[in-house]
């Protein structure tokens, strides 16, 4: 197959899950980069995992946690994100791996963004958590793995 005779994909739309730790710096950083040079809308989705939160309650209550952890996520990175003309901020509550593909299959992810961790300067196999090696498996669309800070 000839490079030339091939569609190109234009990237309209990417998701970044967002763990809040350092692994995901990096990669928030690339997402915007990205969302910015290609105008793509930027969905950034943050997964409480509702197997490690038993107790965690679905009525309004958890709706509250919800919008204070959107409102915490956007607060914390209102700066770094300021010139990212669309953006769209989610929390939700769930299986991270399964809330991930199934956001990124919804809004019609071109891309998905993960940071992975960083072992050192050897090559290593296991710089991605079950979270990341699910969402590889299983994703709607590309996805790209962006090592974290060496200070990790």
């Amino acid at each position: 197959m000839n490079l030339d005779d091939t569609e190109e994909k234009e990237i309209k739309s990417i998701l970044m899950p967002l763990k809040l730790t350092g692994t995901s710096i990096n990669a928030l950083k690339m997402a915007r980069t990205l969302a910015r040079c290609c105008s793509a809308r930027l969905e950034i989705l943050s997964v409480v995992n509702s197997a490690a939160e038993p107790d965690a309650s679905t009525d309004d209550t958890g709706a509250t946690d919800m919008e204070s952890a959107k409102t915490r996520i956007q607060d914390l990175y209102r700066e770094p994100l300021k010139r990212v003309k669309n953006l769209n901020v989610i929390c939700r509550r769930g299986d991270p791996a399964r809330e991930i593909v199934a956001h990124a299959a919804a809004c019609e992810a071109d891309l998905i963004v993960l940071g992975c961790h960083f072992r050192d300067d050897r090559p290593c196999y296991n710089r991605l958590g079950e979270v990341a090696q699910i969402i590889f498996q299983r994703a709607p669309c590309a996805v790209m793995l962006v090592p974290c800070q060496k200070s990790e």
